[in-house]
C-alpha cells in the first residue's frame, strides 16, 4: 500500500515550463486552501510568461503608487467551481490571488 504524496502536484498541460508549473502548483493549493476544496477540483486554464506594465503587476490596489517600469512575472488563471482565479507573478516569483480579476 503506498501513502499519497501531502504536496500538490501542478495541474496537468503539455510542454509546460517547469517554473510555470510550480506557479501553477503553489497557486493551485493557494486557491484549495482559500476554497477549503481539494488541489484535484481545482483545473489549469492558462499559464505564460507576461511582462506588467507596472509594479502593481496588472493589480492596482486604490491609493498605492506603483512604479512605472516593466516588471518580468507570470500569469497563472485556474478554475474551480465555475469561476477563473488570476493568480500574478511579480520578479520575486511568488504567485498572489488578483482579487480584483476574479470571473
Amino acid at each position: 500500500m503506498t501513502t499519497p504524496d501531502p504536496t500538490p502536484s501542478p495541474p496537468a498541460q503539455s510542454n509546460l515550463d517547469p517554473r510555470l508549473a510550480a506557479y501553477a502548483a503553489t497557486a493551485t493549493a493557494d486557491l484549495a486552501a482559500r476554497l477549503a476544496i481539494a488541489p484535484s477540483a481545482v483545473r489549469l486554464v492558462e499559464a505564460a510568461f507576461v511582462t506588467w506594465n507596472d509594479s502593481a503587476m496588472g493589480c492596482p490596489q486604490p491609493g498605492i503608487l506603483y512604479a512605472q517600469a516593466l516588471q518580468e512575472g507570470a500569469l497563472v488563471r485556474i478554475e474551480a467551481g465555475g469561476r477563473t482565479y488570476p493568480y500574478h507573478v511579480g520578479p520575486d516569483g511568488v504567485p498572489f490571488l488578483c482579487e480584483d480579476r476574479i470571473s
